[in-house]
């Protein structure tokens, strides 16, 4: 179990297969689970000099948490509190990556609802 622990989250997101996501979560994706995902994601973005690739990776999870069947209706359950948490960090993030990946996360942060 990784808790809370940051540098184990960041080490298990580095292990997702990001296009095998929607297998893995199937029906299992919780409002919880995909807010840690998101928290941990941004928290790679945000890490200065942090690698291209992983950042690139942390973008591709992302995505492939989005193509996760029911996604739209567990989004719907992320908190008001997780909400605002969530959207200005993925604002400053989406501001300050090169060009590509920014545009990738602004336009996943509409479909994350934030």
């Amino acid at each position: 179990r990784i808790g809370k622990d940051a540098a184990a989250q960041r080490e298990y997101l580095a292990l997702l297969d990001a296009e095998s996501l929607p297998s893995v979560f199937k029906s299992s994706l919780t409002a919880e689970i995909l807010r840690n995902v998101i928290s941990t994601a941004l928290s790679v973005l945000e890490e200065e000099g942090g690698g291209e690739g992983a950042k690139e990776h942390a973008v591709e999870v992302l995505k492939g948490l989005a193509s996760v069947p029911r996604f739209d209706m567990t989004a719907m359950f992320l908190t008001g509190k997780d909400k605002k948490e969530l959207k200005p960090r993925w604002s400053t993030v989406a501001s300050t990556l090169p060009e590509a990946l920014g545009a990738a996360m602004t336009k996943l942060m509409k479909t994350y609802k934030l």
